[in-house]
């Protein structure tokens, strides 16, 4: 993959400055390749997207991500586009190239938890009327919960699951099936991969990984940002009720959007069976051996925090569902 990255840069030196090519590997997402390339003192991203249909990681999310970038320039929170590039010519695979951006990944400073309620309350405030390149999500709970049930049907057909663990979540799941409230919410930009390595600070606070990103209700990513869950990803660790407070308390100065606790209150159980159940799906395919290889080397890791995930989605739903 470093040869074509250089073969790659050599025809397109009217995007790239001359000089010798450094290219490192850096840490892998769940569905893409990454590798920081450097060229004299200018640094970039080299991202490479996988083409698994079964989590719907189709060959356009790359250039949904690199229209999203595009679309949220202005706003200062995000890297650099380069270039996107799908012909295939040097690649197998989507390629999408922006700026590396220098910094550190979030702290659990209260100034840092302060500016990222603020970029969040401005992706949030963008109008979404002109975009039609991305998912619109109703995000309502009838929509949700029919995630969920192809979750959990998918999950039922496995033939390494946890045959002991169906009684409770199908309790679960008819527990959910009760909730019938009606939401309401402007539909807005939504991230959706708030874990704290998608969020650098570099004097200002930025975010990667935009390759989620999709038209919904702003209640996920504040409640991502705040969850047990997604903090757990990289943290190993949670944020505090005072840290929550703080970014609750500088997001609501800016944004007219007053009821989105609310939201966040009824769909939270949601949000829990959907992660718990992808979560287990993806467990099955790592041990049944149903993903690439070049997508579980290097991630073995990963099956060690899904079990994680599982636990704590699990003893959250049991609270939230009595």
């Amino acid at each position: 993959m470093k040869n074509k990255i250089k073969e790659f840069i050599e025809k397109r030196r009217d995007l790239f400055e001359e000089g010798a090519i450094l290219v490192e590997k850096l840490p892998w997402g769940a569905w893409n390749f990454n590798y920081k390339v450097t060229i004299n003192n200018r640094k970039y991203v080299f991202k490479i997207y996988s083409r698994l249909r079964r989590y719907g990681y189709f060959t356009n999310k790359g250039e949904r991500e690199y229209k999203a970038l595009r679309f949220v320039e202005s706003l200062r929170i995000s890297p650099r586009v380069i270039i996107f590039d799908n012909s295939k010519e040097i690649f197998s695979k989507d390629v999408l190239v922006y700026e590396y951006i220098e910094g550190d990944s979030l702290k659990k400073e209260i100034e840092d938890i302060k500016k990222t309620a603020e970029i969040l309350a401005k992706l949030h405030s963008m109008e979404t009327d002109e975009i039609d390149f991305l998912d619109i999500k109703e995000n309502s709970l009838k929509e949700i919960f029919e995630e969920i049930i192809n979750e959990f049907n998918s999950y039922k057909r496995k033939r390494n699951k946890n045959a002991a663990l169906l009684p409770e979540l199908e309790r679960l799941i008819k527990s959910l099936e009760l909730i019938k409230t009606e939401l309401t919410f402007r539909k807005v930009i939504v991230h959706a991969d708030l874990v704290p390595n998608n969020i650098i600070k570099n004097g200002d606070v930025k975010l990667i990984d935009w390759q989620g990103t999709h038209v919904g209700d702003a209640a996920f990513d504040c409640w991502a940002f705040t969850s047990d869950i997604y903090n757990w990803w990289d943290w190993k660790d949670t944020l505090t009720e005072e840290q929550k407070e703080a970014f609750w308390n500088r997001y609501m100065e800016l944004t007219d959007d007053k009821d989105v606790k609310k939201r966040i209150e009824i769909k939270e159980p949601f949000y829990y069976m959907k992660i718990l159940l992808y979560s287990l799906n993806k467990k099955c395919d790592y041990k049944l051996g149903r993903l690439p290889k070049e997508i579980i080397e290097g991630r073995e890791h990963h099956l060690e925090k899904y079990d994680r995930l599982i636990e704590m989605c699990l003893s959250n739903l049991r609270k939230l569902i009595k």
